[in-house]
């Protein structure tokens, strides 16, 4: 039985653990900061203002691994990746409608794509 149990073992370090694990997006009122709770670099913490958020877009990564929401921030040349999967993903991105940084239309069309798309808003003019 010890071997079973040394197996179990060696196999739950290894084994990769859900994004909702590693990575976090929380908000209130005036500001989303996304935070990593394990085992991502350093650099996916992240923090805004909704006021500075200028463009939103969705892309399909298909079902082997999470969609991902860019947010393009004003006074920052790259956009923030928000992995939907994170712990609180979902709760952001009915955010995103509610503020219509994110229309109906929108999310709907993105959520229907299943072959890697990217759906923006506000569109590029």
């Amino acid at each position: 039985m010890q071997i079973l149990e040394t197996l179990r073992s060696w196999w739950e370090r290894r084994k990769p653990r859900p994004l909702n694990e590693m990575l976090a997006v929380e908000f209130d009122e005036t500001t989303v900061s996304v935070k990593v709770l394990a085992k991502l670099e350093p650099g996916w913490n992240q923090s805004f203002q909704w006021a500075d958020v200028e463009r939103v877009c969705f892309k399909d990564e298909g079902i082997t691994s999470s969609d991902v929401l860019f947010i393009q921030v004003k006074g920052r040349t790259q956009p923030i990746p928000v992995l939907v999967e994170a712990q609180g993903g979902s709760q952001f991105f009915g955010a995103l409608t509610e503020r219509r940084l994110f229309p109906e239309q929108v999310w709907r069309k993105a959520m229907g794509e299943t072959g890697g798309g990217l759906h923006c808003w506000p569109p590029r003019q």
